[in-house]
């Protein structure tokens, strides 16, 4: 769990590099703004698929979480987190089509997951 832990925190640590990058290039086009918004989609995937791996560990192993989970109930829960890691890594491809709409998709993706702990 460590390891996955510190592997979250790598990707979270290197996140102002592709953000410097978005805030520079995403204004003027072009393929900088394409590269840009790819790096950093890239950088999202990766932090989503360390966080993936968290949880599922979690939940594999019982005593690191508080609720009784039946095995469907487990796999869906997966699911549920896991679904971003592919939105995310779609971004990358969608970010040399359209460097707008892919950072438009993260910040939908993050208000689903904001959300999504509500329930």
């Amino acid at each position: 769990m460590l390891f996955l832990n510190l592997l979250l925190l790598l990707w979270t640590a290197l996140l102002p590099f592709p953000t410097g990058l978005i805030a520079r290039n995403l204004g003027e086009g072009g393929i900088d703004a394409k590269v840009a918004e790819a790096v950093y989609g890239a950088n999202l995937t990766l932090a989503a698929i360390a966080f993936s791996l968290i949880w599922t560990y979690a939940v594999r192993h019982r005593r690191l979480i508080d609720h009784d989970m039946t095995p469907d109930q487990e796999w869906a829960s997966v699911a549920r987190f896991s679904v971003g890691t592919f939105v995310y890594a779609a971004t990358i491809a969608i970010a040399f089509i359209s460097p707008g709409v892919a950072l438009a998709l993260q910040f939908l993706l993050a208000l689903y997951y904001l959300f999504e702990q509500l329930r």
